[in-house]
């Protein structure tokens, strides 16, 4: 929340400055699209993707102290990946990882926690 509060201020301080200048103003429209699309494929969309990932990993966490096969969390997301079907937009586009980019980040957090090998 605090990162896209301060992204929509940046965006307001942009939008204020463009039309306060002459030479941009008549470009103010396509320039606010522009800085728009930025902010929100360069700054919100990854930012909520690595929020993402780190929730699968605290599960992963939580997983392993409770006593459950960790193993079945990686497996969980290629099942998702096989069951995604249709066409969906790239990851870059999303607010969640890929499932089967998931899957191998957990595969590889698993091995490297040491909870299990896979």
């Amino acid at each position: 929340m605090q990162t896209t509060m301060i992204a929509q201020i940046g965006l307001l301080a942009g939008s204020i400055a463009i039309s306060s200048s002459e030479s941009f103003s008549k470009y103010g429209n396509e320039l606010a699209v522009l800085g728009g699309a930025a902010v929100q494929f360069g700054v919100i969309l990854p930012f909520s993707r690595r929020h993402e990932l780190e929730a699968d990993r605290l599960g992963v966490d939580y997983m392993h102290r409770s006593g459950f096969d960790v193993r079945q969390a990686p497996r969980f997301w290629e099942l998702m990946a096989a069951q995604g079907g249709g066409q969906k937009p790239p990851e870059f586009m999303s607010t969640h990882p890929d499932p089967s980019r998931r899957g191998r980040e957990l595969r590889d957090y698993i091995n490297q926690k040491g909870y299990a090998k896979i």
